[in-house]
This record gives C-alpha cells, structure tokens and sequence, in this order.
C-alpha cells in the first residue's frame, strides 16, 4: 500500500535556470519508469524570511504574483511535454516555504527532483540551504541537478559512493534499480579515508552486496580507492551521468551531508546527485 501511494516522481519548480534543468531530467527518468510528473511550486517570498537581516528592508514586496506563478508552473509543464509528449503531467503551487512543500511532497512520491540553483539575490544562501535541508530529511530519495560543463557520452555510468555501512546498501541498491531503467552501466566506488580503513574486508563486503542486489543487464564494475570521499567521488562526478550517495553512514555516507563533502558534491558536482538516506523508501518499479 505505501509503495502504490509513492508510485509518482516530484519536482520542484522556480524561475531560475537549473528549474528547467531539473524538470527535464525528471521528465525523462519519469517516461523511463512509467510514472507520472508533479511540477509543485512554493509560493514564498524569501525577503520576508530573511527581513530581520540588517538591510533587507522587512515591508519590501518582491514576491511572486499569481500570474508570475502561473507561468513557471504553465513553463514546466510545456518543458516536461517536450521531454516527453505522452507524459501523465500536473502542477500546482502552494503558499509554503520550499523545503516545506518539498518535505511534505516527499512523503508521497518516489522521487524528489530539484535544481540546486535558483534566481534572486538570495538564491545562494535560500536555495542551497533548501537543497541540503530536503536532502538530508527527505522521505524519498532526492537527485538535485544543476548544468553541466560538458557533453556525455551515451555510456556515461551511474556512479555510487559505497563506505560498507547500511545506508551505503540502501544507495547501491537504487543506483541499481537506476542504471536499469535508464540502461546505463554501474560504477560502485568504495572509498576508504586515508589510513581508516581495510579496503580487502570493504571490497568482500561490497562484492556480496552486488551478488544480492544485481540487475540482469545492468554491466557492473567496482573500485577500491584509499582517499578523501569528497576529492574522489567530485573526480568521478565529472563523467557521470548521476552521482549516487547515502547519507548516515560511514566514511562517504556520514560526511556527505556537512563539511566539505556536502560542498563538493551536493553544490559543485558536474552532475546530478542523488542522495538516498537509510529510512527512505524505495519504490520498486
């Protein structure tokens, strides 16, 4: 019954230009797994949020006007259409802030969609706090897009951070399920931190894994690297068609979310990046 209730992907809609990234990418992987698109649009003013700030005027009214909201969320729709013409699509906004709306969509899909970008003076601090809140809390896995520096190639793979712990399980079996439906090969990237770790019990550990949670036809090669997660996953990011990582674990999956890491890979990959925490719930399509 709670996977029927998720059986739909999300995205989040703005005005800024990794939106439209964004619900091209959820677009796709939507028509790929048969699922119908939500295009969700919070209606927020985010100088109202922040007009205790020192120059940010509190009776300042940039907000976004119905019509304003019509046409991002009528922009979505004509931009999923295009992806994919016999899409299921719908759209429709709420007075909410957006990791609200977002948090409270998650709940009821199998997939959140965001772009890591927005427009506005305060994008970089709104939007990437809204990034890192919803990824970390998300009751669904969350892939935040952002433009890319380079074209791919058609077999760019799926790559997934592995650490051993559970949570890094819970990541390699969706970037499975998604290098299948996509039918894209699977690199599965076990990182050690230098001097931290026992890379032959972590590479026995994870060939079991890959044993329980293989696809047919999805090709599979895994590496064993004694490093800093966050330089060695961004290097594997730029030829990636998604970067695939848990969040609380060990090793790649505790830091992902703070510090560095979360820098490196959630707001500076050249790819999109899942993030896929242990409680979520994985729809199995």
């Amino acid at each position: 019954m709670e996977a029927e209730r998720r059986r739909r992907i999300v995205v989040g809609v703005d005005d800024g230009s990794d939106s439209a990234l964004a619900v091209r990418w959820a677009a796709a992987h939507a028509a790929a797994v048969g699922l119908p698109l939500h295009c969700v649009y919070a209606e927020f003013n985010p100088y109202t949020m922040a007009a205790g700030d020192a120059g940010i005027p509190p009776a300042l009214d940039l907000g976004m006007s119905r019509s304003d909201t019509d046409r991002v969320l009528s922009d979505a729709m004509r931009i999923a259409s295009e992806v994919a013409p016999s899409l299921d699509i719908r759209a429709h906004a709420e007075p909410a802030s957006p990791a609200t709306l977002l948090l409270g969509e998650a709940k009821m899909s199998s997939l959140l969609v965001i772009g890591n970008h927005g427009a506005g003076v305060l994008s970089d601090l709104l939007l990437g706090s809204v990034c890192g809140t919803v990824a970390a809390r998300s009751a669904c896995p969350v892939v935040a897009v952002r433009s890319r520096r380079t074209e791919l190639d058609q077999l760019a793979p799926v790559v997934v951070g592995a650490d051993g712990s559970e949570v890094s399980e819970r990541a390699i079996e969706w970037a499975h399920k998604f290098a299948a439906w996509h039918d894209k090969p699977l690199r599965v990237l076990h990182v050690c931190r230098r001097g931290r770790g026992d890379l032959d019990q972590a590479r026995a550990y994870t060939e079991q894994l890959l044993d329980r949670c293989a696809h047919p036809g999805v090709p599979v090669s895994t590496e064993f690297v004694d490093g800093e997660p966050a330089e060695v996953l961004a290097g594997e990011a730029e030829n990636a068609y998604l970067l695939v990582v848990g969040a609380r674990g060990h090793g790649v999956a505790s830091g992902l979310l703070t510090g560095s890491v979360s820098h490196a890979l959630l707001r500076q990959a050249p790819c999109p990046v899942a993030v896929v925490r242990k409680q979520v719930v994985l729809q199995p399509v």
